[in-house]
């Protein structure tokens, strides 16, 4: 159980270290207010990376809050 514990927290500081580089550089790059046409990359890749990576956070968050 405590190495439960242990991976949580190093989960949790991950997050915490990630989330604002993330949201600094995101904040950064609407200023230059230029459109970002994501169908570039393929439909694929639109329709997948996206969902499929929201779950994987949203199972990882959930495990954060309630490991069991």
């Amino acid at each position: 159980m405590q190495d439960d514990r242990v991976f949580r927290i190093i989960l949790l500081i991950g997050f915490a270290v990630v989330l604002p580089v993330g949201l600094y550089h995101r904040i950064k790059s609407q200023a230059s207010k230029e459109k970002l046409d994501r169908r570039a990359e393929g439909l694929f890749i639109l329709l997948t990376l996206r969902p499929i990576a929201a779950i994987g956070v949203a199972g990882l968050v959930a495990y954060l809050i309630n490991p069991a």
